[in-house]
């Protein structure tokens, strides 16, 4: 994201996102992770849209995507899009 400074010269920086406690996602799914699993592809199968891959972090308490596909056989939890609390959505 860009900001100006007063001289008019342009800084990036990344916004801030607080992540919350796994909780807030009231209903859950487990899933087994298979071989060559990826949780934009998971995201658009169970939640309808691959750029909310974070929510699935978010409900495993995690924060690295690929850290949460690299063991084959492992348990994590999907919310069920139901169950994703209002504005949660804009990431």
């Amino acid at each position: 994201m860009p900001y100006t400074l007063p001289d008019g010269a342009q800084v990036m920086y990344l916004a801030r996102r607080i992540v919350p406690k796994a909780s807030i996602y009231p209903s859950v799914q487990s899933y087994a992770i298979v071989d060559g699993d990826r949780l934009d592809n998971l995201s658009a199968k169970c939640l309808g849209d691959p750029l909310l891959y974070w929510m699935i972090c978010d409900a495993n308490s995690d924060t690295d995507p690929d850290a949460l596909t690299a063991q084959v056989g492992c348990s994590i939890l999907i919310p069920y899009s139901a169950g994703i609390p209002p504005g949660a959505r804009n990431g």
